[in-house]
């Protein structure tokens, strides 16, 4: 049984290469508008406060794996990272343990692609313009 992901947006604070796959400490945020101190106001003028979550042992496979967030990722500065509609999944799969069908006490975050945040929002110059305005 597996969920996949809607778009999200995601500060990666550590990643370890196991092989194929890397394991990922990051965090996520979303406003909450149900929030007893709320802090800011958004372009409705409704009230909101922040409301963050940390995941540990998240699995970046197949393409997330081949990016190179290991070297990014130093756990004193987060990268940002923005993981794609239908980019990973939750998953609580069973699996075999000394011969037996055994399921996991918990689901699991799977990532298989993202791109960093920094380079989707990249300028990109207006078509015409000179090859000196191009940032490379």
């Amino acid at each position: 049984m597996s969920i996949k992901l809607a778009k999200t947006y995601a500060s990666v604070w550590k990643a370890e290469n196991k092989g194929k796959y890397l394991e990922v400490q990051m965090s996520t945020g979303r406003r909450d508008y149900r929030a007893q101190n709320p802090d800011q106001v958004d372009d409705k003028n409704r009230k909101f406060a922040y409301a963050n979550s940390s995941w540990s042992f998240v699995s970046f496979v197949g393409n997330a794996s081949k990016k190179g967030l290991e070297n990014r990722a130093n756990g004193r500065q987060p990268t940002r990272i923005e993981i794609p509609e239908w980019g990973g999944e939750w998953t609580l799969e069973p699996y075999l343990k000394d011969g037996k069908k055994v399921y996991p006490k918990s689901p699991r975050l799977v990532v298989w692609d993202f791109e960093y945040q920094d380079e989707a929002k990249a300028d990109v110059p207006k078509e015409g313009g000179n090859e000196d305005e191009f940032p490379f």
